[in-house]
């Protein structure tokens, strides 16, 4: 029995109809195959599309982030641009003879009397250099802080760097304050050859201070 069994097998193996069929088989399988094949590879590579596409959303979203407070900055940047040149052209002085006429002029409106005023020059520095003022102020307490108060509310930027205490008599008190303000480095150059001190005690109809003068 197994051997007529085993002759029967040898005779389909051998059979071209045996073979043939094994062929058909095999070329219907090729197409599911591929069919399967093709499937999977497209979901791996939609996947991983996915997966590349989160991570630059995550990079936009991150770097949205930073520039935010950038957003209007060129806006800012203009603005303070205007203030600053609004600022040297209008609180920054272009002479001696500007500050004297200022300076006097805080002066007679809050009735003080000036002596000794004297200039000196700082460093020069890329855009402007430090111009230091001077002074004796003569006057009652209410004239001398309404001198001061005028100092720095005048249009002309100044800065007071020291009060000290000079003396009293009878109402008068005498202060020496020193002030700075300053200039732009060519302007502070070509106007360091004049007398300020004299000019402002002059415009009090005051005696110049014996130290007046540009360094």
């Amino acid at each position: 029995m197994m051997k007529r069994f085993r002759s029967q097998w040898r005779e389909r193996l051998h059979s071209p109809l045996t073979w043939y069929g094994v062929g058909a088989v095999v070329l219907a399988l090729i197409p599911l195959i591929l069919v399967v094949w093709y499937v999977a590879d497209r979901s791996f590579g939609i996947s991983a599309g996915e997966t590349v596409l989160s991570g630059k959303r995550a990079q936009i979203a991150s770097l949205s982030a930073q520039l935010t407070p950038l957003r209007g900055i060129a806006k800012e940047i203009s603005d303070t641009k205007a203030a600053i040149d609004n600022f040297y052209a209008n609180r920054v002085p272009t002479s001696y003879s500007q500050l004297t006429s200022s300076v006097g002029a805080i002066a007679m409106k809050s009735a003080v009397r000036l002596t000794q005023v004297t200039y000196s020059q700082g460093d020069p520095g890329s855009d402007l250099v430090e111009i230091s003022m001077e002074a004796g102020v003569n006057g009652d307490y209410r004239q001398v802080m309404r001198f001061v108060n005028g100092l720095e509310r005048d249009r002309v930027f100044y800065v007071i760097r020291a009060l000290s205490f000079a003396g009293q008599q009878g109402g008068s008190v005498s202060l020496r304050v020193r002030v700075s303000t300053w200039m732009k480095p060519g302007d502070a150059l070509r106007h360091e050859v004049e007398s300020p001190g004299t000019s402002a005690t002059a415009a009090l109809g005051q005696p110049a201070g014996p130290r007046s003068g540009g360094r």
